[in-house]
C-alpha cells in the first residue's frame, strides 16, 4: 500500500487495553451515531463495521445472523444453504 491510500481513507491506530477493549476515535463514534459495532475477520485483518439500527433487539438479532453467516461460511456451507437455515428460524 502506498501513502495516498492512508491519506484517502480514515485509518487510525487503536490501542487495546488489558481487558481486550479498544476505543474507537470520537469522530467515528459521532459519525455513525451507534453504540454497536461488529468486527469481521477478513484476509487483510479485522474490519470494524457500525450496526445502524434503532432497536436493541434488532441489533442483537442482526449481529447474531451476521456472525452466524461468517462462521458457517468458513465451514464450507454455501450462501443458499445458509439463507435456507436462517429462513427456517425467522
Amino acid at each position: 500500500m502506498n501513502l495516498s491510500y492512508f491519506i484517502k481513507t480514515m485509518n487510525y491506530p487503536l490501542k487495546m487495553f488489558n481487558s481486550g477493549q479498544i476505543t474507537l476515535p470520537k469522530k467515528w463514534r459521532e459519525q455513525y451515531d451507534t453504540h454497536s459495532f461488529i468486527a469481521e475477520e477478513t484476509s487483510e485483518g479485522l474490519l470494524i463495521k457500525p450496526i445502524l439500527t434503532n432497536s436493541p433487539s434488532e441489533r442483537s438479532i442482526e449481529t447474531f445472523i451476521e456472525n452466524f453467516k461468517v462462521q458457517v461460511a468458513k465451514q464450507g456451507f454455501t450462501e443458499k444453504e445458509i439463507d435456507e437455515v436462517i429462513a427456517k428460524i425467522m
